[in-house]
């Protein structure tokens, strides 16, 4: 949405002052508004900050005075407040303590990262781009003939850029927003300023790494049974594209097939997440009817409970107590608890439970073991790549 609402935003300013359509304006703030229900409100106050900025710079002082700025600017605000006064409306209480309160305001309290991790993870997730990214970048700033790029470069950037640097969160992608602006860079850069030895180098070098990275993934996660054939083959061939196109340096084929190699990371992703379901399902297939809660004593910011509602359509609710768990079940509801909470609650042998092994971020993954062994060959893969959970019910 960001993306596509500077698209919509550069095609209006694109056209003659005097006949400009307003359509593609409305559209920029539209798409900004709507994309404030993707994650949040603050990327579409980003964007905003940046398109205007943009105006400064360029010289559009004259649209401040229109009327087709400011009602633009209201729809989309209309459109980005729409889902949130919507809940505001259904459940007051509940949207301010458990939306405003702890999952925005008090998100505060758990920063964890600093601004260096958060742009060296900008640098791992844009690759491949990040290597030819170098020459791009120097060839922009001495480039002076034509200084459009880089005046929508530093509109688009800087308050992400700046935002996310003075206030880090433990999570550190973030900046992930700024890829768009990166891949524009790159391609402007090989294509206005041209492709040096040092350009044509990387491009390869980071084309044969993405080959090589896909072919690894591939090898381990299906021999580790965490893939079908069909998406280790998907890894396979799109990575094997990308090392071809980047080698032959076609560049936007380059960038498409990169793209190829993400949906396909994100069709491996989903298969490991119907198999970290797959527990909690069955045990829901069998004591059907029961609503379900996790115990959440430490008042985290857990967006997981979200994401588990919506992946089970079962709406998944926070306890906070030990006390408020135990009146939960005898109430006839379904309780999780995480390995932790397992040891620190006693005895179980009131309720019936089953057991639910999920992935877990904790411990180290095998991957060496994998590639010589395979899963079968670990007698210990579950126990050291996953996390035990208890599933309970009153008997």
């Amino acid at each position: 949405f960001y993306a596509a609402a500077w698209w919509a935003g550069l095609k209006f300013l694109q056209q003659p002052r005097e006949g400009r359509v307003s359509a593609w304006l409305y559209l920029a703030f539209a798409l900004a508004g709507v994309g404030a229900l993707a994650k949040s409100p603050l990327y579409s106050v980003l964007w905003v900050a940046g398109f205007f900025s943009f105006l400064l710079i360029t010289g559009e002082w004259e649209l401040f005075r229109q009327r087709r700025l400011y009602g633009a600017w209201l729809l989309g605000v209309v459109l980005g407040a729409a889902w949130y006064l919507t809940a505001l409306a259904l459940d007051r209480e509940r949207f301010w303590t458990d939306y405003f309160l702890r999952e925005t305001w008090l998100k505060k309290s758990g920063n964890q990262s600093t601004g260096a991790s958060l742009w060296l993870a900008l640098a791992y997730f844009a690759f491949p781009f990040t290597l030819i990214l170098l020459p791009s970048l120097r060839g922009l700033f001495q480039f002076r003939r034509r200084p459009e790029p880089l005046l929508f470069v530093l509109s688009a950037a800087w308050a992400p850029a700046l935002f996310f640097s003075l206030y880090p969160y433990r999570v550190t992608t973030y900046l992930y927003l700024l890829l768009p602006v990166l891949v524009v860079v790159v391609d402007w850069g090989s294509v206005t300023v041209g492709r040096g030895v040092l350009f044509r180098w990387l491009l390869r070098i980071s084309g044969v790494g993405v080959g090589l990275l896909s072919l690894a993934l591939a090898a381990i996660l299906f021999r580790a049974e965490m893939i079908s054939l069909v998406i280790a083959l998907a890894f396979c061939v799109s990575g094997s594209v990308v090392a071809l196109l980047g080698w032959r340096e076609r560049l936007r084929g380059f960038a498409l097939a990169s793209l190829a190699v993400v949906f396909v990371y994100h069709a491996a992703v989903a298969e490991l997440a119907r198999e970290d379901l797959a527990g909690l399902r069955s045990a829901l297939s069998q004591w059907s009817g029961g609503s379900l809660a996790m115990l959440d004593e430490n008042h985290d910011i857990w967006h997981e409970v979200g994401m588990l509602s919506s992946s089970i359509r079962q709406p998944v609710k926070r306890l906070h107590t030990r006390e408020s768990g135990v009146d939960f079940l005898r109430q006839g509801g379904v309780l999780i608890l995480s390995d932790a909470q397992i040891q620190s609650w006693g005895d179980l042998g009131a309720f019936d439970q089953i057991s639910w092994q999920r992935w877990s971020t904790r411990t180290h993954f095998p991957y060496r073991d994998l590639i010589l062994k395979g899963k079968r060959g670990i007698e210990d893969f579950d126990s050291r790549v996953k996390r035990t959970f208890v599933i309970l019910k009153s008997k």
